[in-house]
């Protein structure tokens, strides 16, 4: 958001709100989770307040928190949870990526494939914390950020490594 100009953000928020709502309208069943980054990008007011602009209060269940990313569990767990209490809206929900965190965190912040990563929790709705809706694997365990192979490209021996 910081790169955009005001014009190009108020656009960037609403196409988020309308995409919201189109999938709330589509599939009325379905769950909308909004991308609210990690514990390490924004501090969670700033993060509450772009939610807001960008429709999570008429439109959200929750949000996401480090999709694609390796931070640990409960660092976001935290954060998600901090995110939710800035928004004063104790029914959304958090689900955090667990796909790639097993390790914890890369070090000197090599985010692109980086080594030594590990799997994290699997994926379940029983997390026994209240307000985290779920552990999820939303970035597919061997899916290359661009640097193994090209970005979204499945790498067997990248799966595998996360395995070890």
């Amino acid at each position: 958001m910081s790169c955009l100009k005001r014009r190009q953000q108020a656009d960037r928020f609403a196409a988020l709100a309308y995409a919201a709502r189109a999938l709330q309208r589509g599939a009325p069943r379905a769950r909308v989770y909004y991308d609210a980054g990690n514990s390490g990008w924004q501090p969670a007011r700033t993060m509450a307040e772009r939610l807001r602009r960008a429709g999570i209060e008429r439109y959200g269940d929750g949000i996401a928190v480090n999709v694609s990313n390796f931070n640990a569990t409960a660092d976001e767990v935290r954060y998600g949870l901090s995110v939710i209490r800035e928004l004063r809206r104790p029914r959304l929900g958090v689900v955090v990526d667990t796909s790639r965190n097993g390790a914890g965190p890369t070090r000197h912040h090599r985010f692109c494939d980086p080594p030594g990563r590990k799997l994290g929790r699997p994926p379940t709705a029983a997390t026994g914390i209240p307000g985290v809706d779920a552990f999820l694997w939303v970035k597919q365990p061997g899916q290359a950020d661009g640097c193994a192979a090209g970005a979204g490209m499945f790498v067997p021996g990248y799966a595998y490594r996360l395995t070890r």
